[in-house]
């Protein structure tokens, strides 16, 4: 038990973003946060206390989330089995139409199978 209460204070001292003020007694968390519990004897901070803390803290803002580049979105939306099974097709019908240039079906099927899988997926991105 020692341990563990030994890394939580460690993690809340070094600032690593773990919280242990749901572990904490009433009379130390007003100790920790330097204030009333009851709000009819709370008068808020001064102004110079908002500033210091301003200074010490820093402003009180949420990280905004981290967020995939475009491409990356784009490229995933090829794992799909369908796609790669449209790819694969279109790369046989353009074998097919090299080793027989009389039958130019086989261009257009690998034109048009080549062209759904490119447009499928980015269609489906929301940009």
């Amino acid at each position: 038990m020692s341990c563990c209460r030994r890394r939580e204070n460690r993690d809340v001292q070094h600032g690593s973003g773990l919280t242990d003020e749901h572990t904490l007694s009433v009379k130390e968390l007003r100790v920790r946060f330097q204030t009333h519990i009851r709000s009819e004897k709370s008068r808020g901070i001064t102004v110079a206390d908002a500033a210091e803390r301003l200074k010490r803290d820093g402003p009180n803002a949420l990280t905004p989330p981290k967020q995939t580049p475009e491409i990356l979105k784009f490229l995933k939306a090829f794992m799909n089995w369908l796609i790669i099974m449209l790819l694969v097709s279109g790369t046989f019908s353009i074998v097919a139409y090299l080793l027989d240039r009389t039958v130019p079906l086989n261009l257009y099927l690998c034109l048009l199978l080549s062209a759904d899988a490119v447009v499928s997926p980015a269609s489906s991105i929301s940009f």
